[in-house]
């Protein structure tokens, strides 16, 4: 059973309050921050979504899928974007939908076009949420990331006080985080994508937001803590009763969710069936990252940028079987 964390249950006399406070206490310059919003959309009430494009981390911009989750007392933020321009800009379009607080920051998983927004949401003082082991990942990994997001925007003078943003509050097991009449479940997944990756459900929508769990239309991606083979167990473990859409770490919302796995599912499982066959007959790494799986090639966006890093990696996970 979930353990439920209601932080912020505001009774309506409090919110009144609240939001009375907030509204005498702004400034038209604090309003005036907010020059540029991300173009979001209400997929259903309350859930808005920033869709992401297809692209290269550290070459091209607003990539992951984004958004947030509006209840009665405050607001969701599931993924902050790649920059803390991608995260002002989600910030921006939540001001203009809500005056609530934000109370969560929840990244699905530490890779950078998900969490290097967080910096954008310190003023909000939000609690950030994670997976159990996200802090480890941003130990090892986050000081990569900043200085490869200077080397790829060198003259940007905003980039002297990029950092990244842990989150705080980890999640071993599953949970329920309130927002008032709307719980989220925040489900705790095993290695896959990354050994960090979790799922938020919208209980109220049955909205499941997987970060990169799934991908849709663009080619799945195994991170450099992911496992070909955990990916597939996972992936087998989604089907909840509960679930009526996904939001994909990057491609379309589908309401065809079984369909759009069942594809990503067929990827992985080819590519474990040939390299396994490869790696039997005695075939090197070199030679396969550009062989195997060439049948999948017309069916996934950036096919050519991911797909020999999903068989190096692969190979390297299963020549120890």
């Amino acid at each position: 059973m979930p353990v439920k964390a209601n932080f912020l249950l505001f009774s309506p006399r409090t919110l009144a309050l609240a939001l009375l406070i907030f509204f005498l206490g702004t400034s038209d310059e604090t309003f005036a921050e907010c020059a540029v919003s991300a173009k979001v959309e209400e997929i259903q009430p309350g859930l808005f979504v920033r869709h992401g494009k297809y692209g290269a981390v550290f070459e091209q911009s607003n990539l992951a899928n984004v958004g947030f989750i509006v209840g009665d007392s405050c607001i969701a933020v599931i993924d902050s974007g790649g920059s803390p321009d991608e995260g002002e800009a989600l910030r921006c379009a939540i001001r203009d939908v809500s005056p609530l607080p934000i109370c969560y920051v929840i990244n699905t998983h530490v890779h950078p076009d998900h969490t290097l927004g967080n910096q954008a949401f310190e003023q909000e003082q939000p609690e950030f949420v994670g997976h159990s082991k996200i802090a480890r990942a941003f130990l090892l990994l986050g000081d990569t990331y900043i200085e490869r997001a200077r080397i790829a925007s060198p003259n940007d003078t905003r980039q002297s006080g990029l950092h990244v943003v842990k989150p705080g509050t980890l999640i071993e097991n599953t949970v329920e985080l309130e927002l008032g009449n709307r719980p989220l479940r925040i489900q705790p997944v095993s290695q896959s994508h990354t050994d960090n990756d979790l799922t938020v459900l919208d209980i109220k929508t049955g909205t499941l937001w997987t970060g990169d769990l799934v991908f849709a239309e663009h080619v799945p991606v195994i991170g450099g803590s992911g496992s070909i083979n955990g990916w597939i167990d996972s992936l087998d473990r989604i089907a909840d009763d509960g679930v009526k859409r996904i939001v994909p770490g990057h491609g379309p919302v589908s309401g065809m969710w079984r369909d759009v796995i069942d594809l990503q599912r067929q990827y992985l499982l080819l590519l474990r069936s040939e390299l396994r066959d490869w790696i039997v007959d005695g075939g090197d790494i070199g030679p396969a990252v550009e062989k195997l799986v060439q049948s999948e090639r017309d069916k996934w966006q950036m096919f050519d940028h991911f797909h020999k890093r999903n068989v190096s990696y692969a190979y390297t996970e299963l020549e120890w079987e």
